[in-house]
């Protein structure tokens, strides 16, 4: 006896299952075939591989098409995951979080009686963007996890449980392409005894960029060293944050470098010269070609390139640090031993109506 689309009960639960024949042999019936599997004049899900450019900013799409190859005849559902590769070469697989954006278990949905273009849909893979010069990279497009009650609906590829495509990274990088570089200098001014003086920071693009870039620049305290560090905003200089820099689309000459100030507060202390570090980041251009100094890409929450400004002290030359640790020193021993005096003289008061001697008269 033999059969197409026969239900059998497996488990408790109805699943449709694609037989080619049904042996009976007394009591033992033995099946050929099992569900999802493609058989003649069956619905098959496939998709098809997908490559991207990979880019130097931000992100792009690697676009899929799942499909089925014919209408079915009840609702299907499969589920989608973008998952490493395996290409056996390690420089070769693209990594997830780091190449580009891997999920699971997208749902996707065909309706019963679907045609035309109800008959495929589309998965896209968020692509991260970078400026390194590498091999293509690869990751693998995974349909599994099919739900349906028609029972010719089955797998491509005849794998019974699962269908994939390989999405390609290709690189676009180049040794020879310096592309667009946003760098800062380094500058130091003399501080003054009162008022303000003014620093500039040179922000500056290496080449014309060909769409409009946005960044932002933030004044903060220096970290180099706690003896060269500022003292802190607002005492040593005027701190800001987020402020927009914009170049124009075919920016040239004196249009790529932008300038962005720093107050500095003069004072009559003698005091080790101070720093303070403006940072450059938060990137924002379709040009491809843009990144920062030091080969640092506009990834998310990216480090950026920064400067440091050297506020110098023209005051009386200050005694070195080690001096100022030792005198620090000798003031917290004299500050703990006052405490301990203190404590003492709370602990144990003198005494201000102890008994006298007693004056009684003495037996003869």
């Amino acid at each position: 006896m033999s059969g197409s689309g026969v239900a059998v009960r497996l488990g408790g639960r109805g699943v449709w299952a694609g037989l080619s024949a049904v042996v009976l042999a007394g009591s033992l019936v033995v099946l050929w075939g099992s569900a999802g599997s493609a058989q003649s004049g069956s619905v098959l899900v496939s998709v098809g591989d997908a490559s991207v450019a990979e880019g130097g900013v931000g992100e792009r799409l690697l676009a899929f098409t799942v499909s089925l190859s014919a209408s079915p005849t009840h609702e299907v559902r499969v589920t989608a995951s973008a998952v490493p590769g395996a290409s056996g070469t390690a420089s070769r697989d693209a990594g997830a979080g780091r190449d580009y954006v891997g999920f699971t278990g997208r749902r996707l949905v065909f309706a019963a009686g679907a045609t035309g273009a109800g008959l495929s849909q589309t998965v896209a893979v968020r692509v991260l963007g970078d400026h390194v010069v590498e091999p293509d990279e690869t990751f693998i497009l995974r349909v599994n996890n099919l739900v349906t009650a028609d029972s010719r609906v089955g797998f491509a590829g005849g794998h019974a449980r699962k269908t994939e495509a390989t999405g390609t990274i290709v690189n676009d990088d180049s040794a020879d392409d310096t592309g667009v570089v946003v760098s800062v200098a380094d500058v130091s001014v003399a501080e003054g005894d009162s008022g303000t003086v003014e620093m500039e920071f040179a922000v500056s693009l290496s080449a014309s960029p060909s769409h409009e870039v946005r960044l932002k620049a933030s004044a903060l305290r220096g970290r180099t060293g706690a003896a060269a560090a500022s003292r802190g905003p607002g005492r040593d200089f005027g701190r800001f944050l987020g402020k927009v820099l914009v170049f124009e689309a075919g920016a040239a000459g004196d249009a790529l470098t932008q300038a962005v100030t720093v107050e500095v507060v003069g004072d009559t202390r003698a005091e080790p010269d101070e720093t303070v570090l403006l940072r450059v980041n938060n990137l924002d251009t379709a040009d491809q070609r843009v990144r920062f100094a030091g080969g640092i890409a506009a990834r998310p929450r990216p480090p950026a390139p920064s400067a440091t400004t050297t506020a110098q002290n023209n005051n009386k030359t200050p005694p070195p640090p080690a001096a100022h640790r030792q005198a620090a020193q000798r003031r917290r021993r004299r500050q703990a031993a006052q405490r301990r005096r203190r404590r003492r003289s709370r602990l144990w008061p003198p005494s201000r109506s102890s008994p006298s001697k007693s004056t009684a008269p003495q037996p003869p």
